[in-house]
């Protein structure tokens, strides 16, 4: 199966790369690595790269396409991969349509600008030893200082209030319309970024079950609800939100309306977990 996770910088694509990863062990190429990799080693194409990426600005083209042609091609991508931060452009996406390589499904995390700004400028890095946090979600135990190694923390220019806002001018100006690209391929599924990554991840996996035992692809927009508290006026809410309704659960059961809504009061009296609701074809069932 061949991913491609896309969102805005701070959506946290990153991460649920690296869990879908270790779930279907299948490697997740994250661009943004390779390209600090190249900045840490000084090379021309990660100066290049550098001044592009400290203005908020997309790394060109004939950069990035080179570095994931290459990285395709030397390591082991047989049974699938995930690509985290590429294709950033429509050019992009047609120059990997052009190299002959088959997507399966686009994930786009969905997370509102203000929540991505709040996320990203309260982060901290350690410049000896690497460890990163953040003032409010993960902090060092001394405040500024290293956990790890006792250096002082510093806020990269990435993580900048100003670069942030730049970055995200730039992402709805230049990548935000290749939702519009894989929409047109039936292959985009949106996912809405939780507080929690273990539900952004639970959403992600849902996603791919259904993809591996339906028949059809879905493309559309995905919600999560809870059991608890949960009532019939919300859960009618929701489905009218959705022009074709499908309930994804545990073995991933495609459902209609009917059978969704009967399903959904069964959970609430129950008060059972996660439901995801993922627009798509209606079954026969």
């Amino acid at each position: 199966m061949n991913l491609i996770l896309m969102g805005a910088p701070g959506a946290g694509k990153g991460t649920q790369a690296v869990k879908i990863s270790e779930k279907y062990q299948i490697p997740a190429i994250a661009t943004g690595d390779i390209l600090r990799a190249e900045r840490k080693a000084g090379t021309a194409l990660g100066n290049e790269a550098q001044t592009y990426i400290e203005r908020g600005q997309l790394v060109p083209d004939s950069v990035v396409i080179g570095i994931i042609k290459k990285y395709l091609v030397e390591n082991n991508c047989e049974n699938g991969f995930i690509l985290d931060g590429f294709p950033r452009s429509i050019p992009q996406a047609e120059a990997l349509d052009n190299m002959g390589v088959k997507i399966d499904a686009v994930v786009s995390i969905e997370v509102a600008d203000e929540k991505i700004v709040e996320r990203m400028s309260g982060r901290r890095v350690c410049p000896a030893c690497g460890a990163s946090y953040h003032v409010v979600y993960k902090p060092s135990e001394k405040e500024g200082v290293c956990t790890k190694c006792g250096a002082d923390l510093i806020i990269r220019k990435d993580d900048n209030p100003d670069t942030v806002l730049a970055r995200l001018h730039t992402y709805h100006q230049q990548t935000e319309p290749l939702k519009g690209y894989y929409a047109n391929k039936g292959i985009l599924i949106e996912i809405e970024g939780q507080e929690e990554v273990a539900d952004t991840t639970t959403l992600a996996k849902a996603m791919i079950k259904s993809m591996q035992v339906s028949d059809s692809n879905f493309s559309g927009k995905v919600a999560k609800i809870t059991g608890a508290g949960l009532d019939n006026k919300d859960i009618k809410e929701v489905l009218a939100k959705l022009e074709n309704g499908a309930l994804i659960v545990e073995k991933a059961h495609t459902m209609s309306e009917q059978s969704a809504e009967k399903l959904y009061k069964e959970l609430e009296r129950e008060g059972k977990g996660i439901v995801v609701i993922m627009e798509g074809p209606k079954s026969s069932m």
